[in-house]
């Protein structure tokens, strides 16, 4: 652990610390420093970045480890493949920045990522055909993105990047557009187009094979539906559909 960095006596005067969070292994040195002493009961470890176990949280392999034997592929701060081996809960090394479209596609046997405050980029949906998957979740200091109710969230652009489990569009106005493979191998039976959403990429909704029912809001200022197909309402184009959907007769299309 390096020597705790100097604080002056008044630094945190007037502040209301709930926690302060240190390195791995550092808690000790913080707790003895000058004027942190004052905040011991403050001061708690973060979990050193790396692979853990599912059932107990018990650590397995730390980050750099996982990059040295290869089973974790980074270049330039960009996360760019896991090993489809790995399993458990991966807590992703503060300092990666971006996030790969397939970072983890096919890794079947993670239940958990843990994105840090650091990541600013990440390409359409990397968490394709991952079926043991049961929750991903981001830095609450993340400024670039969030999970809103079960997806994952580009603040920015309000786009939808990664839907999880049966997750739905969220209807606050927080998502207008809808990313590539977003909702890809989704279990989702019932899709509503909230009228906020007014972009929809190509294949956001690919492989969802218990979709059978669409509908978009009736106020919808593009896109509405009949017949449990998404239809372009100017273009009259069908833009989704699922295994219910039959073509309209009436010349909306």
């Amino acid at each position: 652990c390096k020597t705790p960095p100097s604080l002056a006596n008044t630094s945190l005067n007037g502040t209301d610390l709930g926690q302060i969070t240190v390195p791995k292994g550092c808690a000790d040195a913080y707790r003895a420093a000058k004027n942190w002493v004052k905040y011991a009961n403050c001061i708690v470890e973060g979990r050193t970045a790396g692979l853990y176990d599912g059932r107990d949280g018990t650590l397995l392999t730390d980050w750099a480890t996982l990059v040295s034997d290869g089973r974790i592929v980074v270049e330039e701060a960009r996360l760019l493949r896991v090993d489809a081996d790995l399993s458990g809960m991966l807590l992703v090394a503060d300092g990666i920045t971006g996030i790969a479209k397939d970072a983890f596609s096919g890794c079947t046997a993670l239940c958990g990522i843990e994105l840090p405050v650091s990541v600013t980029a990440i390409e359409q949906n990397p968490f394709r055909l991952c079926d043991a998957l049961q929750y991903v979740s981001v830095h609450e200091n993340n400024a670039s993105y969030a999970i809103v109710g079960q997806s994952l969230v580009d603040l920015e652009c309000k786009k939808l990047i990664a839907a999880l489990g049966a997750a739905e569009i969220p209807a606050d106005g927080s998502v207008t557009a809808i990313g590539a493979y977003a909702f890809y191998g989704s279990d989702i039976q019932r899709l509503v187009i909230p009228a906020a959403v007014t972009e929809i990429d190509a294949y956001a909704f690919a492989n969802c094979r218990q979709l059978s029912e669409i509908v978009a809001d009736a106020a919808h200022p593009i896109y509405h539906t009949q017949d449990n197909c998404l239809i372009a309402t100017a273009s009259k184009t069908v833009v989704l559909g699922c295994r219910t959907s039959v073509l309209p007769q009436n010349q909306s299309v």
